[in-house]
């Protein structure tokens, strides 16, 4: 009945599909560039880390009152910790972050990178490095080691040093696996986004992959997505992977995640951020109808959105939609990150 259908036209469209550190990615766009061009520095400064030794260890994906940008802006810069997360001022250099952002013809990252075991700036003069590297042990224990009792720090001893020695050590007793990083990735807390929507965090005390996702229908809505990615064992088959728990908008994290323990709480806090700042975008000043965003500290938010007005631009320009980034792919769901 269909003779004009033979099996060199009537395939399913094709999509491109390549893999890194574990991750598959998709683009719609089949003349994109490599997806190793467009991932920048993000392959060679996680090598050492390795995700593609690793395994999810706790997932949940939560659905948010707001928009995906909004959600994911949320995590681009670090200055929100002095009053969304205070308890974290005495160990955390939320002031004191430093911004990067790579950007290429094939694609476009940025690196918010968050000092611990410091005190933050905005820290009462109390709050020394040996109360901060106190801190951060003990968080450290709570959310990853719990029955390992707290390290001894020397107070005239570089705290940041014996932190990190003992952070090893304890890593590759509890994990089963020689983990030998450098004080920082063992410490801080580096996000490097790519974009569009993706965040992959270069740290073994929060190492984890964020993913924000477009709600199917509601731009009012969106999906927070997240991975706890634990190291494999040196010996033997990968755990298996800890399934998603789905959370709708009134469910918190740590209520229902157990996996993630207290930082399940800071996950709450943040959420509660935003279905405040998305019914601000609908209360703009019409005559002012932006936001002011700082030149530096929020660098990385200016430049997701000046790469997404391009892209929709040219779309219009060459009268079809906008332009497609690789994205990472939610568990085989392809959904266009552009469609809101």
């Amino acid at each position: 009945d269909f003779p004009d259908i033979t099996r060199l036209n009537g395939s399913l469209p094709e999509i491109r599909l390549e893999r890194w550190g574990g991750f598959l990615f998709v683009n719609a766009n089949k003349d994109a560039a490599p997806l190793i061009d467009a991932l920048g520095p993000i392959p060679a400064h996680f090598e050492q880390f390795a995700p593609e030794r690793r395994y999810t260890g706790a997932r949940f994906r939560k659905r948010v009152r707001a928009n995906w940008k909004i959600t994911q802006e949320a995590f681009q810069e670090a200055y929100h910790l002095y009053s969304t997360h205070p308890e974290a001022v005495p160990f955390t250099g939320d002031s004191q972050g430093a911004y990067e952002i790579w950007r290429s013809d094939a694609g476009h990252v940025g690196r918010n990178l968050t000092c611990a075991a410091v005190p933050s700036m905005f820290a009462p003069s109390e709050d020394t490095s040996l109360k901060a590297g106190v801190m951060l042990a003990q968080g450290m224990i709570g959310w990853h080691y719990p029955d390992e009792p707290e390290p001894v720090l020397e107070e005239q001893g570089d705290i940041r040093a014996q932190l990190g020695a003992w952070h090893r050590e304890v890593a590759s007793r509890f994990y089963g696996r020689r983990i030998d990083l450098p004080d920082a990735l063992m410490l801080d807390s580096p996000l490097y986004f790519f974009y569009p929507h993706s965040c992959f965090w270069l740290s073994e005390g929060v190492p984890f992959v964020y993913q924000f996702l477009p709600h199917e229908t509601d731009p009012e809505m969106s999906y927070f997505d997240v991975r706890l990615l634990l190291p494999c064992p040196e010996e033997g088959p990968p755990p298996p992977a800890a399934p998603a728990i789905e959370l709708d908008a009134d469910q918190g994290v740590y209520a229902h995640c157990p996996g993630f323990g207290f930082l399940g709480y800071i996950f709450d806090q943040d959420m509660s951020n935003m279905p405040l700042i998305q019914k601000g975008a609908h209360s703009a000043d019409p005559e002012k109808p932006f936001t002011r965003l700082s030149a530096y500290q929020e660098m990385i938010i200016q430049h997701w959105n000046a790469v997404m007005d391009e892209q929709i631009a040219r779309g219009k320009a060459a009268d079809r939609g906008p332009d497609i980034a690789w994205f990472l792919d939610p568990a085989g769901n392809i959904l266009s990150v552009l469609c809101n």
